[in-house]
C-alpha cells in the first residue's frame, strides 16, 4: 500500500500543489539520516527508485521555481525538520533538493517550505503504519526463522551471563550457549545447542539401563552401544533387584534433577570457573552444591572436554565417567566398587537432612625460592611411625596424596591405587580434574574441604566398598570443611634404572616437589598441624621406601613440621626407619644430605642400602668403644635391609684405623642409653599385660563353652551385642547424632525407610 498515497486523500488541504511536486512518487529516501530520530528505510528498493526518480525531476526544475526568496524567508522561522533529497544549504540552514539558498533561512528547493504541521502528521502516519506493519513483521519473520533452525533454549538468556565464558583458561560448561552441535541436512550444516538436547533427554524417564545407554549414546558422539558392556554388567548383574529399583526409581531421578541445576547454580556463584593453569598462582573456591551439579554432569558424561586424549585438552584429566562404563570386558572389582563409592556420595548428597554449605578450595603452589640444603642447619622434627591406621582417618592433619602429574591419576579409569582410592571415597575432589592442569617439576596442589562418604577395604583389584561414611569434620572461619589434602607427584622410575634416582638431578626433582607441598601458605590458617604421609612414590612408581622417607624428613625439617609415617602393615620397615632416625636426630639436614648425595658413587659398586650406608657414616663420628658396647647389647633386624652388615662395616673400619672423639660426651651418652633401657622396660610390661588380658578372655570364653551349650553361648552374645549398641544409641542421641543416616548408604537400605 503507497501509504503517503492514503495520506494524502484523508487531509484537506486548502491550497493546491504546484504541477512539479508529484506526491505519489516522492517519498524520503533516508527519514533516519535528515530528521535525527528518524527510522532508516535505505534498505527498501522501492523507495530508493522513486526517490532518486523525484530528485531527478527536481534537479531539472528548481531553475523554474520563482519562489525560492519566499521560501527561504519561511525557512527562517521554527519550522526546523531536514528536507529529503541532496540539499547544498549555502546560508546557515540547511538546504533541501537541490536549491542554492543564500539568505539566513533554510535552503531553497522545494524541500525546505513546507508547513510544520502538515510535515509533522505526515512523519507520524508513516512512522506508525509502514514501520510498524512492514518493517518490524520482516525482521519477526527472520528471528523467527533462525529460531527454528538453531532451538535456541528458554532457559538460557540472551545476553550472556557472567559465568558462560568459552575460552583457554576457564572451565567449559555444559549449559554454555557455545556448546553446540553440527547436524547436516542435505548440503546445509547447521549447529544446534547441546544443552537442548542434554534437557530433553534428562527431563525423560530412565527406567531401565537400555534407556541409560541410549541416552548415552546420543550425548556421547561416536559411541557404540556394544562397546558399553562394564556398564551393562554392573546395572544387570552386580546390582541385585533392590539396587535396581533404588537406582532407576529414586536415586536417577535425583541425579537427573542435580544435573540440570546447573545454570542455576552458576547463577548464584555469578562467575566463571578459573582453570588452575601450569606455571601460575591460581585458585578456586567453589560452593559443595556446585560441584555435586558438576560431578551430577560427569556420571552423564556431559562435560564438553571429551574423554579420549584426542578431544579434551593436552594438560587436563578425563572429566567424564566413559571409560568406567566402556570396554569389551565385563567390569572389574575395583571400577564396580568404585561405582557403589560414587553411587553411594549421590544418594547421601541427595537426601534431604544433609548438610549442603561449605566452600571447597583448590589452591596452586608454585616453589620459586630453592633452600640451599647443603647450608641448612635445621635438625629433624618429631617422627610418629603408624604401621596399620590409614592416612584419611587421621584429624587435623595434612593429608599426602601420592599423586600423579594430572591430577586424579586413573580415577575415572582403571587405576586404583592410593590417589584413586582417596578420590573415590571423597568424590568431591574430582573437580580437580576438570580444572587443573598436569603439575610441573615445582608445583603441588593443595585441596580443603573435600568430605569422605565411603568405607572401603582392599588396594588395588582388592579394593572394595564396605559401608557409607558420614564425616562430621567442623568448618573453618571460610566455611571450609577441616580436611586438608596436599597433591606431591614423585617420579616415575618403574621403566627406568632403579639406581638413577639417586643421582643429583633426581634427587634435586624430588626433595623440591616434597618441600613445595610441606611448606606453610598463607592461604591455610593451620600452618602448624603435622603431616600425614607414608610410602611416596614407592608402589607402581618404583620409588625406594628408604629414600623417598629420608627427603620427607629433610623437608619437614625444613618445614617445622612433624611426620606420621604409615607403613601399611610393613612393621620391619617401621622398626628399621625408626631406628635410623634415632640416629640422625643430632644431625642436620646438610649433614644429611651430603650424605645422601655420597650414596650416590657407593651405590654404582655395592648393592648396599641407603640405611646401610648412614649407618656406616654414622659410626664413622662415634667412637670405637661405644661401638663395641652397643653392637653386643642391642638388637637388630636381620631382613633385605641389613643393618648387622651395616654394623659390621663400621666395626671392621673402626678397628683398621684411629678416628678421632667428637664432640659428644660419654655422659650424655650414658643419658641415651638409660633412656632407652627405661622405654624397653615399659614397652615389655606392656606387652606382657596385653598378653595377660587375652590369656584371660580366652579362659573366661572356655569355661563359658563349658558350662553352657552353644545355643545359648549365641543368645548370650546377642543380648551382649543389643546392650552395646543401646547405649551407643543413647549417648548418639544425647550428642545430638541420627544413627539411621549414619548407618544408611545406598546398599544397605530398606525401600521403606529410603526418602
Amino acid at each position: 500500500m503507497n501509504y503517503q498515497g492514503e495520506w494524502l486523500n484523508t487531509q484537506k488541504l486548502k491550497k493546491k500543489r504546484s504541477n512539479h511536486y508529484k506526491p505519489k512518487k516522492h517519498r524520503p529516501t533516508q527519514i533516519g539520516s535528515n530528521l535525527g530520530e528518524g527510522f532508516n528505510f535505505a534498505n527498501d528498493n522501492n523507495y530508493q527508485q522513486r526517490s532518486n526518480h523525484n530528485n531527478n525531476q527536481q534537479r531539472s526544475n528548481h531553475k523554474h521555481n520563482h519562489n525560492n526568496n519566499q521560501q527561504n524567508k519561511r525557512g527562517k522561522s521554527h519550522n526546523k525538520p531536514r528536507a529529503s533529497g541532496r540539499g547544498n544549504g549555502r546560508g546557515r540552514g540547511r538546504g533541501g533538493g537541490r536549491g542554492n539558498g543564500r539568505g539566513r533561512g533554510r535552503g531553497g528547493g522545494r524541500g525546505g517550505g513546507r508547513k510544520k504541521d502538515q510535515r509533522k502528521e505526515k512523519e507520524k502516519f508513516i512512522r506508525k503504519n509502514y514501520h510498524q506493519n512492514k518493517t518490524v513483521s520482516n525482521n519477526y519473520q527472520k528471528n523467527t526463522n533462525t529460531n527454528k533452525n538453531t532451538n535456541t533454549n528458554t532457559n538460557l538468556n540472551t545476553n550472556k551471563n557472567l559465568w558462560d565464558v568459552w575460552d583457554k583458561k576457564h572451565l567449559l560448561l555444559p549449559c554454555s550457549q557455545s556448546n553446540t552441535y553440527t547436524i547436516t541436512q542435505g548440503n546445509n550444516k547447521k549447529s544446534l545447542s547441546k544443552w537442548y538436547l542434554i534437557q530433553t533427554l534428562l527431563k525423560g524417564k530412565i527406567e531401565n539401563c537400555t534407556k541409560f545407554c541410549r541416552l548415552l549414546a546420543k550425548v556421547i558422539p561416536n559411541l557404540d552401544l556394544d562397546n558399553l558392556v562394564p556398564l551393562k554388567s554392573f546395572l544387570k548383574e552386580k546390582l541385585d533387584e533392590v539396587g535396581k529399583k533404588l537406582f532407576f526409581v529414586y536415586l536417577l531421578p535425583k541425579m537427573q534433577r542435580l544435573a540440570l541445576s546447573l545454570p542455576q547454580e552458576l547463577n548464584s556463584y555469578n562467575k566463571p570457573i578459573p582453570l588452575l593453569l601450569k606455571g601460575r598462582l591460581n585458585k578456586a573456591e567453589l560452593p559443595r552444591t556446585l560441584i555435586a551439579s558438576l560431578l551430577a554432569c560427569s556420571f552423564f558424561c556431559l562435560m564438553p572436554y571429551g574423554d579420549t586424549v584426542s578431544t579434551r585438552p593436552p594438560f587436563l584429566n578425563r572429566s567424564n565417567f566413559t571409560n568406567l562404563y566402556t570396554g569389551k570386558k565385563e567390569i572389574g572389582s575395583a571400577n564396580e566398587n568404585k561405582l557403589r563409592c560414587f553411587l553411594n556420595y549421590f544418594h547421601y548428597y541427595t537426601k534431604k537432612d544433609t548438610p549442603k554449605n561449605g566452600v571447597i578450595g583448590f589452591y596452586r603452589n608454585r616453589l620459586d625460592q630453592i633452600p640451599d640444603w647443603k647450608n641448612r642447619n635445621n635438625k629433624l622434627c618429631g617422627l610418629n611411625i603408624d604401621n596399620n591406621g590409614l592416612i584419611e582417618n587421621t584429624d587435623l592433619h595434612l593429608h599426602v596424596d601420592f599423586a600423579n602429574k594430572y591430577i586424579g591419576g586413573g580415577v575415572l579409569s582403571s587405576g586404583c591405587v592410593q590417589e584413586e582410592i582417596r578420590f573415590t571415597v571423597c568424590p568431591e575432589l574430582l573437580v580437580s580434574c576438570m580444572i587443573c592442569e598436569k603439575l610441573g617439576k615445582n608445583e603441588t596442589l593443595l585441596m580443603i574441604g573435600a568430605k569422605r562418604y565411603s568405607n572401603y577395604q582392599g588396594y588395588g583389584k582388592t579394593f572394595e566398598f564396605v559401608s557409607g561414611y558420614i564425616d562430621r569434620a567442623l568448618l573453618d572461619s571460610q566455611n571450609r570443611c577441616e580436611v586438608q589434602l596436599i597433591a606431591i607427584d614423585a617420579k616415575n622410575f618403574s621403566r627406568m634404572d632403579p639406581k638413577l634416582q639417586f643421582s643429583p638431578k633426581y634427587l634435586n626433582r624430588e626433595i623440591e616437589k616434597i618441600y613445595c607441598g610441606f611448606r606453610k601458605l598463607q592461604i591455610n590458617q593451620f600452618d602448624a598441624r603435622p603431616i600425614a604421609t607414608g610410602n611416596l612414590g614407592c608402589g607402581v612408581f618404583g620409588g625406594d621406601k628408604q629414600l623417598k622417607a629420608l627427603l620427607q624428613l629433610i623437608a619437614a625439617a625444613e618445614a617445622k613440621r612433624d611426620l606420621l609415617y604409615f607403613t601399611f602393615d610393613d612393621t620391619q620397615f617401621g622398626e628399621d626407619l625408626m631406628n635410623v632416625y634415632s640416629l640422625l636426630k643430632e644431625y642436620t639436614v646438610s649433614q644429611i644430605w651430603d650424605m645422601i648425595l655420597q650414596y650416590y658413587n657407593h651405590v654404582q659398586q655395592s648393592n648396599s642400602t641407603i640405611f646401610q650406608f648412614i649407618y656406616e657414616k654414622c659410626f664413622e663420628k662415634i667412637p670405637s668403644e661405644s661401638i663395641n658396647n652397643n653392637l653386643n647389647r642391642q638388637k637388630f633386624s636381620q631382613t633385605k635391609i641389613g643393618f648387622q652388615n651395616g654394623y659390621a662395616n663400621g666395626k671392621k673400619k673402626y678397628e683398621q684405623k684411629q678416628i678421632p672423639i667428637p664432640s659428644l660426651n660419654q655422659t650424655q651418652q650414658k643419658d641415651k642409653r638409660i633412656e632407652n633401657k627405661h622405654q624397653r622396660y615399659q614397652n615389655n610390661q606392656v606387652d606382657q599385660n596385653n598378653q595377660i588380658n587375652q590369656n584371660n578372655q580366652i579362659n573366661q570364653i572356655n569355661q563359658i563353652n563349658q558350662t553352657y551349650p552353644t545355643n545359648q553361648v549365641n543368645q548370650i552374645n546377642q543380648t551382649n551385642q543389643m546392650n552395646q549398641s543401646h547405649q551407643v544409641n543413647q549417648m548418639n542421641q544425647e550428642q545430638g547424632v541420627n544413627i539411621e543416616d549414619s548407618d544408611d548408604d545406598f546398599f544397605n537400605i530398606e525401600l521403606d525407610g529410603y526418602h
